[in-house]
């Protein structure tokens, strides 16, 4: 199942997450299990340290480069403009690719920055290293003002999404504005596994939770980055892909309470200035 992106491209609604191993025998029999399933959406981190190792994996799988899906999320703290675009640059080498299908600005924590920083990995996509742009964890405001002041807005907006946390606000202007949504926390940290409306809600559909709340995720449209731990997912995923009815929709729907588990630089900024 593919999205098209406001830039013409299309990505893979389903993908797998970046994870931490240090083993890399370990982390290319998972990559290649994923393969097996139909996954061609992949993401990577430098966090981790483990991303050659997994594109490694994709390579030595002898599946066409263009029909491999590969986000990398750059992790933007401290980082001045310059030094961001030249390490995107020469990195890419090391990890083993020529360009990158999506190049996500993750969590740019120094929100002064976050225009400029913006502006550098435009250059990427307008040098051919990018195919697409995206960047999460801003606010609606700080979105606007990206879009206003940059010539190439993002086709992807990484946030928390979930039936117990709708983030509307963003949600909507993000599809007014033509820009995806990606996550990778639609089951809330498990913290709502046990409700009562989940749990009657996949009995009735003869699923289980966790599989509802993925399909709850691409019914809207969303592009869903699955956790390396979840066996629960079973092994047939076109089932994830499978859209809900209006009447189990709105009732997931009606399950937001604002429910966050993740951090929100913003947000945090945001309270320390009113404090």
């Amino acid at each position: 199942m593919f999205v098209k992106l406001n830039d013409g491209n299309t990505i893979h609604q389903l993908g797998l997450q970046s994870f931490l191993n240090d083993s890399p025998v370990l982390t290319k029999k998972y990559v290649n299990d994923l393969l097996q399933k139909g996954i061609r959406h992949f993401e990577i981190t430098d966090l981790f340290g483990n991303g050659h190792t997994i594109v490694e994996a994709l390579m030595e799988a002898n599946i066409p480069r263009k029909d491999i899906f590969i986000t990398r999320k750059i992790w933007s703290k401290g980082c001045n403009p310059n030094d961001l675009l030249n390490y995107c640059k020469s990195t890419l080498e090391d990890i083993g690719l020529n360009y990158i299908d999506l190049l996500l600005l993750h969590d740019p924590i120094d929100n002064e920055l976050y225009i400029e920083l913006w502006r550098s990995i435009e250059i990427m996509k307008e040098e051919g290293y990018a195919k697409s742009l995206g960047v999460s964890k801003l606010s609606v405001i700080q979105l606007l003002e990206l879009i206003r002041k940059c010539s190439i807005p993002p086709a992807i907006f990484q946030m928390e999404v979930s039936p117990f946390n709708r983030n509307s606000d963003i949600v909507d202007f993000c599809e007014d504005n033509s820009i995806t949504i990606l996550t990778t926390d639609v089951f809330s940290k498990n913290m709502r596994s046990n409700h009562s409306v989940i749990t009657n809600l996949a009995n009735n559909l003869q699923t289980n939770k966790d599989k509802l709340l993925v399909r709850w995720a691409c019914t809207k449209k969303f592009i869903v980055l699955l956790p390396k731990d979840k066996p629960s997912l079973g092994d047939d995923y076109n089932e994830l892909i499978t859209s809900l009815d209006d009447d189990t929709m709105k009732e997931l729907d009606d399950l937001d309470e604002g429910l966050n588990t993740s951090w929100i630089p913003t947000v945090i900024k945001e309270k320390d200035r009113d404090e």
